[in-house]
């Protein structure tokens, strides 16, 4: 004879509940999310590649220095925004664990948001001028 319904239920929710009781032991960093290091190669590998691919421009000749420095100012610019989206499920994976608020406390941080402000200023001071440069040209 086969056992009652309600003790085939009860053995099913407690063999799911001691699974998710169990899940945070083999994952203790955190809450249901993995931490994947591709998407954070790959995001802060892009400035790293663009780099490279701007120089070796720059030294073959086809593409002048002055291009390669708004360029490259505009990848210092963009890597707060990398930065940002490198470490953002990092950060919310563990304020989901220790229900603390993920954001970044280390000094460093400050000094990107800081260093990619500063090169986006000039990055706008320097297109300007080549395009008021050029207006003047024209003329």
């Amino acid at each position: 004879m086969s056992s009652p319904p309600s003790a085939r239920t009860s053995a099913r929710t407690s063999a799911r509940t001691s699974a998710r009781t169990e899940a945070p032991a083999r994952r203790p960093w955190a809450a249901d999310e993995d931490l994947h290091i591709a998407p954070v190669v790959g995001v802060l590998g892009f400035g790293v590649v663009m780099t490279v691919v701007l120089m070796i421009a720059m030294l073959r000749g086809q593409v002048s220095s002055f291009d390669v420095g708004l360029l490259g100012l505009g990848l210092i610019a963009m890597g707060t925004v990398g930065y940002f989206w490198a470490s953002f499920n990092a950060g919310m994976s563990l304020a989901d664990r220790f229900g603390i608020g993920g954001g970044d406390y280390a000094p460093w941080g400050g000094v990107l948001v800081r260093v990619s402000a500063a090169a986006l200023v000039l990055l706008l001071a320097a297109s300007a001028w080549r395009g008021l440069r050029a207006a003047l040209r024209r003329r």
